[in-house]
């Protein structure tokens, strides 16, 4: 688990993720923080040693792209569940 927080501690200071979400989704990764939190929570819970997989074949990026893509754009995802099926009600007006 040190590991892990090394890895993601340098990635927040890069602010890796975020410019990740920010061209993935095309919104500012500012409106996007919860993402932006989930993916780093989901590094956190990986294995070390599949991280350092990741890290050796030098696919990063790669890896945290395929993440922000299934937490966002899967209806199925926690992120969807959680977060963009209540703004995409909140944006429907109700009928009386």
């Amino acid at each position: 688990m040190r590991n892990n927080n090394i890895l993601v501690n340098s990635l927040a200071q890069g602010r890796v993720v975020e410019h990740l979400v920010s061209n993935i989704t095309r919104r500012p990764a500012s409106e996007m923080g919860d993402l932006v939190q989930m993916v780093y929570e989901i590094l956190l819970r990986k294995s070390p040693r599949q991280l350092r997989r990741v890290m050796r074949n030098r696919a990063m990026n790669y890896y945290i792209i395929g993440i922000i893509r299934n937490q966002y754009f899967s209806n199925t995802s926690p992120y969807h569940r959680k977060i963009r099926r209540h703004d995409r009600h909140a944006d429907v007006p109700q009928e009386q």
